[in-house]
């Protein structure tokens, strides 16, 4: 007997099924016939490959949610002490700015004489180039701020647009197995 091997594709429940059948040929008009449970089994070993596939899809979608969920809350933690940072230097400028103006109005009030006036002008001038440093070092401190910020708004729009091209791919796969 001469063996042959012949290729059936056949449409069964959205599924396209290859069906490898090795025929035994007995005559030129005689051919074996595919049996119904033949095609059954194999429908059945499909559906279950499609299953296990649209179950492993969903599990790669659901570690891309951990993941990004994750990464959102790892950069939320690095905002919130980027924040603390700043606002621990603005009370710390602000102390000093305090206990500078205490310093110039114990310096104002120890003035008597002729003098005073110009002593009250020149404290005043060193109160107010202190008053500017610390307010340039509070707007540093806020540009820090603000782009530490936007820093990380760009790495959770990169976040985000992973995840929606993952779970597209997932559902683009998805599509395709239930064709």
């Amino acid at each position: 007997m001469k063996k042959s091997r012949a290729r059936v594709i056949a449409l069964v429940g959205g599924a396209v099924i290859a069906l490898n059948l090795t025929t035994p040929i007995i005559s030129n008009a005689q051919a074996r016939t595919i049996s119904k449970t033949e095609i059954s089994s194999k429908v059945t070993a499909v559906k279950q490959q499609v299953a296990l596939k649209k179950a492993e899809l969903q599990k790669q979608l659901d570690a891309k949610k951990q993941e990004v969920a994750l990464k959102q809350a790892e950069l939320q933690k690095q905002l919130n002490a980027k924040k603390q940072e700043v606002a621990l230097k603005q009370a710390e400028l602000q102390k000093q700015l305090d206990a500078k103006k205490q310093e110039i109005a114990v310096k104002i009030a120890q003035l008597k004489g002729a003098n005073k006036e110009q002593r009250k002008a020149e404290l005043q001038k060193q109160f107010e180039a202190k008053k500017q440093e610390i307010a340039l070092k509070q707007a540093e401190l806020q540009k820090q701020l603000d782009a530490k910020k936007q820093e990380i708004a760009l790495k959770q729009a990169e976040l985000q647009k992973q995840f929606e091209a993952k779970k597209q791919e997932i559902a683009l796969k998805l599509a395709g197995l239930q064709k």
